[in-house]
């Protein structure tokens, strides 16, 4: 039999690759369609889902499909249970009917279906911690046997590292992200079987503010959700003879206090490293400063569900482009490109030595940085050295927007191989380039691919540098078709637009930042405003016109409908007004010597969203 010129590749579950802990009973599966040459298509496929890897033990066989689709083809098979995990693969039939080999195996991994199967309660902090520093989390196991399997599902009201037996389970950072945590939570499910020894083990996470009680926006003002931060864990692990034991975050753990003495996502990170205890997440360490957590239920609300998007990762390293003295002491370090990220510094320095990295854009016309842009967020990193050998820093619960650092508190200039500057973002698929005979075209574009990379951390924001750094709704629906045509943003914006429905009001109005931020914007007057409030329409409609996804434009259609219903009680003959005080009534928002009636701008919104 010809093989078929078209072989099924890039198999994603719920647009991730082997994606764990996912909430859908129906999951969706999807593939691109490989091969080279013209006229070539799918006529058909055939999808098989099992519960092992050698396909022995079948979940479901859809047999031959006649059909082009190959995206967010639903699983119907046998009803999946919470922590089972699956073996996919696919098989396509070209245009002239000849079959493919069968794809590389793909997996997922079903995450906690129903809320009340956690068996965890929430670790609080006690008198003694303030919600600027982060501290630390811990309790001690024994696995009765050989483990075969070991998930750990976490969540935080601030954010987290999690560590098993001093080894950190995963690269991603400032998990598990950003919601309105009083209307939902997500948690992430890592696989940390490897980790996880028979025996005694020790399970530990540190757990700073983040977006839950830390600062945001030009205000100052911090604890927008809640007061001091909380954890919820539950590790699941399964013995060869089918056993299975639970470890949840109960009255069992302790608490103490780290090295990071503060921080905050817009101010920057204090660590002293004279109190570092490389033991502390291991099982030779002490009991000395530890004191138990105070514990409180698990609640019906806010919802705790999987996280459905890709995490925030380290996505590339800059090396320096050039590093000057600016006087004794001061270093600035140049990376030749505008970023998000934090910065990475190997030093030797003594004990004590307190080494600041301060951040910035542009430098001022005396050669030094620029930071008046930034307004309050003062975007500086302090290291305590502990002395001794070689020693390196890369700050944890923070980002900055920056191209230089100045590095001030090191004996003498920074070796380039010793400074590297650490690209943070939502690690979302490079799909679409760019590349003309023009290179300012060239540059333009490169320009709006840093843009999205810098700002596509967790949500889509209007900066990444000064003290607003929030997910403005105008900024979104403006940039979200450019975003999709270099980036695969389907599961971002999906994530992102259940923010946004969180902000609808009764009356149907969309707020202006998502995750809403009552303390910086205030209540309801700034919900409703053209091209802001638009997004509940606009950015919909997009994913469906770019993805297919039927399922997402389905579960936006109430915020949709809702949001054009408050449009027709808010205008006069489908005219919008800009004379009403309810509105911020933004505009042509920081145009150059630009005039545009805003009233215009309001009545042309109100057609795009409902004609």
């Amino acid at each position: 039999m010809a093989t078929a010129a078209i072989t099924p590749a890039d198999c994603r579950c719920e647009y991730r690759v082997d994606p764990l802990g996912i909430d859908a009973r129906e999951p969706r599966l999807s593939w691109e369609c490989a091969g080279s040459g013209r006229d070539l298509r799918q006529r058909a496929y055939q999808v098989q889902v099992a519960a092992d890897a050698a396909f022995a033990t079948p979940l479901w066989d859809s047999g031959r499909v006649e059909s082009r689709a190959s995206a967010q083809i639903r699983y119907a098979g046998a009803a999946l249970v919470s922590h089972q995990r699956a073996h996919w693969r696919v098989r396509l039939w070209d245009q002239d009917d000849r079959v493919s080999a069968w794809s590389a195996g793909a997996t997922f991994a079903v995450g906690i279906l129903d809320q009340a199967e956690w068996t965890a309660s929430w670790a609080c902090l006690t008198s003694g911690f303030q919600c600027y520093m982060a501290p630390r989390f811990r309790r001690r196991f024994t696995a009765a046997g050989a483990v075969v399997d070991a998930r750990l599902y976490a969540t935080a009201r601030g954010i987290y590292t999690a560590m098993i037996n001093g080894a950190l389970v995963s690269d991603e950072q400032l998990a598990p992200g950003w919601t309105d945590y009083n209307q939902r939570l997500y948690y992430r499910c890592y696989d940390v079987t490897a980790l996880v020894a028979a025996g005694e083990n020790v399970l530990g996470e540190t757990v700073a503010g983040g977006w839950y009680n830390g600062a945001i926006g030009w205000t100052g003002q911090a604890r927008h959700y809640g007061g001091q931060q909380q954890l919820a864990m539950m590790l699941r692990l399964e013995y060869a003879d089918g056993r299975v034991e639970t470890v949840g975050t109960d009255g069992k753990w302790q608490l103490a206090h780290s090295p990071v003495q503060q921080t905050s996502l817009l101010f920057g990170e204090h660590y002293d490293a004279t109190i570092e205890d490389p033991t502390w997440c291991t099982t030779r360490a002490s009991d000395v400063g530890w004191s138990p957590v105070q514990v409180q239920p698990l609640a019906a609300k806010p919802l705790l569900q999987a996280h459905p998007a890709e995490p925030i990762r380290r996505t590339q390293e800059v090396a320096p482009i050039a590093i000057t003295p600016r006087r004794p002491g001061v270093w600035l370090v140049d990376f030749g490109q505008n970023l998000a990220g934090r910065v990475r510094l190997t030093m030797r320095v003594a004990a004590g030595a307190i080494v600041r990295l301060r951040h910035a854009e542009i430098l001022n016309p005396e050669g030094d940085v620029y930071v008046d842009n930034l307004r309050s967020a003062i975007s500086v990193d302090v290291y305590v050295a502990k002395g001794g050998a070689a020693e390196t820093y890369e700050p944890v619960f923070t980002f900055h927007g920056f191209r230089y650092a100045e590095i001030s508190g090191l004996p003498s200039a920074p070796a380039p191989d010793d400074v590297r500057a650490i690209v943070l973002g939502t690690d979302t698929r490079r799909v679409g380039d760019v590349s003309t005979s023009d290179e300012l075209v060239n540059q333009i574009y490169r320009n709006t691919l840093w843009t999205q990379r810098a700002n596509f951390i967790e949500i889509p924001t209007d900066c990444p540098q000064r003290d607003e750094r929030m997910g403005w709704t105008g900024d979104a629906q403006a940039f979200i078709r450019t975003a999709t045509c270099s980036m695969d943003v389907a599961a971002f914006f999906s994530k992102w637009l259940v923010d946004l429905s969180d902000t609808q009001g009764a009356d149907g109005a969309v707020a202006n930042v998502a995750p809403q931020l009552d303390r910086v914007l205030g209540g309801t007057s700034a919900k409703g405003d053209a091209a802001w409030g638009d997004a509940a329409t606009i950015c919909p409609w997009t994913c469906w016109q770019v993805y297919g996804d039927r399922d997402l434009l389905e579960r936006s259609y109430p915020m949709m409908r809702r949001w054009a219903e408050y449009l027709h009680t808010e205008s006069r003959h489908h005219l919008r007004r800009a004379d009403d005080r309810r509105y911020c009534c933004f505009g042509d928002w920081l145009s150059v010597d630009a005039h545009t009636s805003r009233d215009i701008i309001m009545s042309a919104f109100h057609a795009h969203s409902t004609l």
